[in-house]
């Protein structure tokens, strides 16, 4: 099939009969004011690019596989590099491949039926929020940030990881899970645990949460206003202070949390849940606000202050617990 280059300088470029495939080519390229933005533009392409400088863009791909990459326009010479938007970005299709940026000033939503890649130089940037869906696996090939949002929603029917690697994000909101196996992220930023929802499915997601393990690492401040929740273990390590503020850490078999001052709950609801916890901070809980936990093993430790956890478990077997006033 030959390349196909779309350009309206000054209008839009839209579908007007749904269902209707319109563009069909090894690699298509669009430019114009805006794209899809009463009804998406259907393509079945290879590699896209697309740019609009006024209003959105969105695109159904119906090919197997949909490469975002960069191009440039046939009559203008316009390189257009990714896909990036003035205002939303909205981009569904059965496999996704970012080898280059998405980028929208409000909201960028990609739903694959598939799985989502981005490699090496492929990432996701958006002013309000960043939605990713996928029937299976979401995924980078490299630890260079996958995604920059204030909101990151994530609802992946497999995996979110690949080979050990985790997504690497910047988002402070962020709510994310993997249906069916683990889930890896590490945020660069403070990070708050809530509950957020898939722009193109309307999925609330929950916290963080994986039928098997969750590693959750941030660079900063965790707040947990939602669970943390592993059927596996689950990982939660925070460079800055760990507050359980109404939500909890729940494992299957493990939580590992770790936090510069770990601080309980205000109330007296369950922190941590699991058959074996290990915690450790420079302080852990305090008089007012203990950790409040559920296990039978606990492995902890205060490097500088006060440890102190009420369990509720009443069989408790302890090691390796130290505090300097705990």
């Amino acid at each position: 099939l030959s390349n196909i280059s779309a350009e309206s300088s000054n209008g839009s470029i839209e579908n007007t009969g749904a269902g209707n495939v319109n563009f069909q080519s090894s690699r298509l390229v669009l430019n114009a004011q805006s794209i899809g933005a009463v009804n998406a533009v259907q393509t079945n392409t290879g590699l896209l690019a697309a740019q609009s400088s006024v209003g959105r863009i969105s695109i159904i791909d119906r090919g197997f596989a949909d490469t975002i990459g960069n191009l440039t326009t046939s009559k203008g010479g316009q390189a257009v590099s990714g896909i990036n938007s003035s205002t939303d970005v909205s981009l569904v299709a059965e496999n996704v491949r970012l080898d280059s940026s998405v980028r929208a000033l409000t909201n960028v939503a990609i739903s694959a039926g598939s799985h989502l890649a981005m490699i090496p130089g492929g990432n996701i940037v958006a002013g309000d929020t960043v939605s990713l869906e996928a029937g299976g696996d979401i995924y980078k090939t490299d630890v260079a940030v996958a995604s920059i949002s204030p909101n990151l929603v994530i609802d992946a029917g497999g995996r979110l990881v690949r080979l050990a690697v985790p997504l690497v994000v910047n988002s402070t909101n962020i709510a994310a899970q993997s249906r069916t196996d683990s889930l890896n992220l590490r945020n660069q930023g403070s990070t708050v645990v809530t509950n957020l929802t898939t722009l193109k499915g309307g999925n609330t997601v929950s916290g963080v949460n994986a039928s098997a393990n969750v590693v959750l690492d941030t660079a900063g401040n965790t707040s947990l206003l939602s669970n943390v929740t592993a059927g596996g273990t689950a990982q939660v390590t925070s460079t800055g202070n760990l507050s359980f503020v109404t939500g909890a850490v729940q494992a299957g078999s493990l939580a590992n949390v770790t936090g510069a001052d770990v601080i309980g709950s205000a109330s007296s609801s369950l922190d941590i849940a699991a058959p074996q916890i290990v915690l450790s901070g420079n302080r852990v809980g305090s008089q007012a606000t203990p950790i409040d936990t559920a296990t039978q093993n606990l492995v902890g430790q205060a490097s500088v202050g006060d440890f102190v956890v009420r369990n509720s478990a009443t069989v408790l077997n302890v090691s390796g617990l130290s505090g300097v006033n705990g």
